[in-house]
């Protein structure tokens, strides 16, 4: 019956997502289409950072500098007349080709020290856009390009979610997927028992590696929608506050969970705009909430559907009730004739 259930709900999910997708235009007005977009955006960068933050318990402060490789790339390639997808690709294989580099010579490394030898490469992308006028536009920022694929006929707006969306519905699905092979199995495995791990022949170096170069190619991707999305872009953007927001969507939303990745990009944004008419006590809001839903729920805020969608799964019997044939529950020795 239980599977029975899953089944269902999947297809329910499965359905239901891109029917909402579609219709949420007709629902929303351009403005929260516009911050739902920001979310999907962030939620992108937020689930390739919890594989590697959820699922090796690797802390890395470098997603900002990736997200800016993708945004650049995006916009330098717009600008000089190439199609968008080739400024995509760009951005994304230099992020992949930085995080290897940089995983050979830090993932031997972890806690503080790690977290101190990716910021460094945050702290110096940052300094070269900032520095390179020429090219960058440095502090003063630069342009970005259109990143609308299709129109729909509804304007920018409705086009630009209709984009996100479906590039957030892919990586969800395959980074969903993924955590689900054998591949993902093997990063709880080096995450919870690394000694363990070894012996089965898993090699832990490998697996954080290639969870550090998925962070850093999702953080591109997300940068170059990013960059077509809010039109334009500066270093100040992909400072040191955009980490510790990933940082915080990955740890509020849930570890090691996409939908958890995707309800933590949608606190940090949404929320700031609901606290925005307590005006000077904005920020004080917004932290206490912070700190109120990390206290009551450890596991993440997506712990709260989880625990409902157990109980959806969940047997109708009830403990200590009456079964099909009218009989108690009677313990496991008692039904195959045992003693208790």
């Amino acid at each position: 019956m239980t599977s029975i259930k899953a089944i269902t709900l999947r297809r329910w999910v499965w359905v239901g997502v891109p029917v909402a997708v579609a219709l949420t235009p007709q629902v929303l007005n351009d403005y929260w289409l516009y911050t739902l977009s920001i979310v999907l955006v962030y939620g992108i960068g937020a689930i390739g950072y919890n594989v590697l933050l959820g699922n090796t318990g690797q802390v890395s402060l470098a997603p900002a500098a990736f997200f800016a490789i993708g945004a650049y790339s995006m916009t330098l390639m717009g600008r000089a007349g190439a199609p968008l997808i080739v400024g995509g690709v760009i951005g994304v294989l230099v992020s992949i080709a930085i995080s290897l580099l940089l995983g050979l010579i830090t993932l031997r490394l972890s806690g503080f020290y790690l977290a101190l030898s990716t910021l460094s490469l945050a702290t110096l992308v940052q300094q070269v856009a900032g520095s390179q006028v020429w090219l960058t536009g440095g502090w003063g920022g630069i342009p970005g390009p259109s990143i609308t694929w299709f129109r729909s006929g509804y304007g920018k707006v409705v086009d630009d979610f209709y984009t996100i969306a479906l590039a957030a519905l892919v990586v969800a699905v395959l980074t969903h997927n993924l955590l689900h092979s054998y591949f993902g199995r093997a990063l709880a495995t080096v995450k919870d028992a690394e000694l363990a791990a070894g012996s089965s022949a898993i090699d832990p170096l490998r697996h954080r590696l290639m969870a550090f170069v998925i962070s850093g190619m999702y953080a591109s991707i997300a940068g170059c929608f990013y960059t077509g999305l809010v039109g334009f872009i500066d270093p100040g953007q992909f400072g040191l506050s955009l980490t510790i927001a990933m940082v915080g969507m990955v740890v509020l939303g849930g570890l090691g969970s996409v939908t958890g990745s995707l309800i933590g990009a949608a606190f940090f944004v949404v929320a700031p705009q609901l606290f925005h008419a307590a005006k000077s006590t904005q920020i004080i809001a917004f932290g206490v909430s912070i700190m109120v839903a990390i206290v009551l729920l450890p596991g993440g805020i997506v712990s709260l559907f989880d625990r409902r969608r157990l109980h959806f799964l969940r047997s109708p019997r009830k403990r200590g009730g009456s079964t099909p044939n009218g009989e108690g529950e009677r313990s496991v020795p008692e039904r195959v004739g045992g003693a208790t």
